[in-house]
């Protein structure tokens, strides 16, 4: 209940008062945007850019702005959305640098040192990064940040189904995408 009028006063005062209310909102929600949008791209300079954009939509929307929910919640799934369309964006600008291209695999069991391990973990960043957005943000919320299946479903108004299916997509996709780092078992016959 306290949330809910604290964005209530945020809210009239933003339409009272634009200036000082956004200063407040800012204030009181900008550090943390910037973390959860950086959770999802893992890139400081765009995270602060991609906040920063959910705040100028804020200030446009203002006079409009109606909330389903708290606030926070929905500057947050502002963030998540602009944060996902940058991972579409740089995607498909990578691929577009890309092409022809192709990056030499590393098999762990043959590393040896740092310098290897680190192309397994690059690896394995890439191949989190090919995950659809959805399924990403799902694996990420999950995997990252430690929320439950159902704290999911609630963040992104989805089914607990559909997180469980995202989640079953994203561990299946990055199996195949890192297949090549681990040998297979072969099955002696007899």
């Amino acid at each position: 209940m306290k949330h809910q009028r604290t964005d209530e006063f945020l809210l009239r005062l933003l339409r009272e008062q634009p200036e000082r209310g956004m200063r407040a909102i800012f204030d009181a929600h900008y550090a943390n945007l910037c973390k959860v949008v950086y959770l999802l791209v893992q890139d400081g300079t765009a995270a602060e850019d991609i906040a920063q954009e959910v705040f100028v939509q804020l200030w446009k929307r203002k006079e409009q702005l109606e909330l389903g929910s708290s606030l926070w919640a929905y500057l947050r799934r502002a963030g998540y959305n602009r944060a996902l369309n940058w991972l579409r964006d740089r995607k498909l600008r990578t691929e577009r640098e890309r092409t022809g291209a192709k990056e030499n695999q590393v098999n762990p069991m043959q590393a040896s040192g740092g310098v290897e391990q680190e192309e397994l973990r690059a690896s394995i960043r890439r191949a989190v990064d090919e995950l659809p957005p959805r399924t990403r943000l799902v694996f990420i919320l999950s995997r990252f940040e430690g929320y439950s299946r159902k704290e999911i479903a609630k963040e992104l108004d989805i089914s607990v189904k559909t997180v469980e299916n995202q989640m079953t997509r994203a561990l299946k996709m990055l199996r195949e995408a890192l297949k090549e780092h681990w040998p297979t078992k072969k099955k002696n016959k007899e």
